[in-house]
């Protein structure tokens, strides 16, 4: 790891994957440098301000089915009408921000769109209920780029 001009920091080494980023991602993944302390948070499941949101554990169903199922429950729950979408506009939706060549697609567009869709939520802790049950129904939709198979199938999950 370059640590300044001319000298190193012995590093773990490579790591592989379980997945492969998509052609939108790869095209502008140079220009893409988060924060550090940001990026470990992120990693370590901590947010900025810990003491403001109790955070729920976020879903993780096994299928586009039920994660559609589950959004569409709390949707009608909350009165959020415009979230609920059948299978299909959620999988189209998806895959259009998938193949957009930003490395922000998710959190710029495809959560940004479904925020709209909601309209005003009522409160930070709705907010983050509704990114945890947008990223299930993501990591769920089935990708023709990778087989078929969605990022929780090819992470084993």
């Amino acid at each position: 790891v370059p640590v300044r001009q001319g000298y190193w920091l012995p590093g773990p080494g490579w790591v592989v994957w379980p997945f492969t980023f998509g052609p939108g991602i790869r095209s502008t993944l140079k220009k893409f440098q988060p924060d550090p302390i940001s990026a470990e948070r992120l990693l370590q499941g901590r947010s900025e301000n810990e003491e403001s949101i109790q955070r729920a554990t976020p879903p993780r169903d096994d299928t586009l089915t039920q994660a559609v199922s589950r959004m569409s429950d709390w949707a009608k729950e909350k009165g959020y009408s415009g979230l609920v979408m059948s299978e299909k506009e959620w999988q189209s939706l998806v895959l259009y921000y998938l193949t957009q060549r930003e490395v922000s697609s998710f959190s710029g567009g495809y959560v940004t769109e479904i925020v709209k869709k909601a309209g005003d939520l009522a409160s930070q802790e709705e907010l983050q209920a509704l990114v945890d049950l947008a990223s299930n129904i993501w990591n769920n939709t089935p990708q023709p780029a990778r087989g078929g198979k969605s990022a929780n199938q090819m992470t084993g999950r």
